[in-house]
């Protein structure tokens, strides 16, 4: 079974293409076909994912390095925050 790697125009480094090769993945580029891009097995996005239609439709069996919202989990102060706040509303 192929695994199939979109790293369109949304990914912004050489090397992570590189790896997806070197563990013998399939990488996709922008040029291929909306529905070749939708199934793919691995999305990989390095810019702000505001408003990506992708991740809508995003299927239980893919995998998104990056996702809406994660800055509130993934930065130790907003992470605090929002602790703080689950600690108020479920005491």
């Amino acid at each position: 079974h192929e695994v199939t790697f979109l790293a369109g125009e949304e990914c912004l480094y050489s090397v992570v293409k590189r790896s997806a090769i070197s563990l013998g993945w399939k990488v996709i580029g922008e040029e291929a076909s909306d529905k070749v891009k939708r199934d793919c097995h691995v999305i990989w996005v390095d810019k702000s994912f505001a408003n990506d239609k992708r991740f809508v439709s995003i299927q239980p069996w893919q995998r998104i390095n990056h996702f809406p919202g994660m800055t509130n989990i993934c930065r130790k102060v907003r992470l605090a925050q929002s602790l703080e706040l689950m600690k108020k509303k479920f005491p």
